[in-house]
């Protein structure tokens, strides 16, 4: 099992490819866990949202996305300021996606006008093939 970080500081705005990391070792992602602190979510319609993706683009607000692995998201809609406190803490397991030595995967994320944050996800990936046919994504 070899465990990668992605990790990025956000400022207001998309951000393609905020990180990325390139896969060492054929194997298949079991598990996908999220962690993230946008600050400054205070106002109407704040919003923060990432996604993890074979993709070097981000495809946050787009359908029918085949390179797309998990996407995470937090908002506040508050006519006046005041929010709270708002974290993101998402594990997601029993996957079973294959990986390729050489893929490289990318975090890309979105934070609305005054809001900054900082956003982990970790990819738990078990080693080997398992005897499957390698076969590379197209970009």
């Amino acid at each position: 099992m070899r465990i990668y970080k992605l990790h990025a500081l956000l400022a207001a705005g998309s951000t393609d490819s905020a990180a990325q990391l390139d896969i060492v070792e054929d194997g298949k992602i079991q598990t996908i866990a999220w962690s993230g602190a946008p600050l400054g979510m205070d106002a109407l319609n704040d919003e923060f949202r990432a996604e993890v993706s074979f993709s070097s683009t981000n495809n946050l607000n787009s359908n029918d996305v085949r390179q797309a692995i998990s996407e995470v998201g937090a908002g506040q809609n508050f006519l006046t300021s005041g929010g709270g406190a708002v974290m993101i803490n998402h594990t997601i397991g029993g996957l079973n996606i294959n990986v390729i030595a050489g893929e490289r995967i990318h975090l890309h994320a979105f934070t609305s006008t005054g809001v900054i944050g900082r956003l982990s996800c970790f990819l738990y990936i078990a080693d080997g093939s398992g005897g499957r046919t390698r076969t590379r994504r197209m970009r």
